[in-house]
């Protein structure tokens, strides 16, 4: 019986040694797979993120050559504004300096 009782426990303990090497296994397979689909998904979202900040640069710099080719229209008109105000003054200034010379 004692012998019987050792077999027993033997075989127990053998399955039980089965067991937790085929559940070992099992979860080392599974975090495997886990662990690819973790990359994966996360390459698949840096490259949404990468084109999603190329398209928002895009916008920025398409934004930022509109304006700045707004600011040099709106600049050039100025000086064109200015260059024909100046020329009048140096007409008036002309006159003036005339007037005086001529009326003294």
């Amino acid at each position: 019986m004692a012998f019987d009782s050792i077999k027993t426990i033997s075989e127990a303990e053998e399955n039980a040694k089965k067991m937790v090497d085929e559940a070992t296994a099992k979860s080392r397979e599974k975090i495997a797979g886990e662990k690819n689909a973790c990359q994966a998904r996360l390459s698949e979202e840096v490259a949404k993120a990468e084109k999603k900040a190329e398209a928002i640069i895009a916008e920025a710099e398409e934004k930022a050559t509109l304006a700045a080719k707004e600011f040099r229209e709106s600049n050039m008109n100025k000086c064109a504004i200015m260059t024909v105000r100046a020329e009048n003054k140096f007409d008036e200034a002309a006159n003036l300096i005339i007037g005086k010379v001529v009326g003294n």
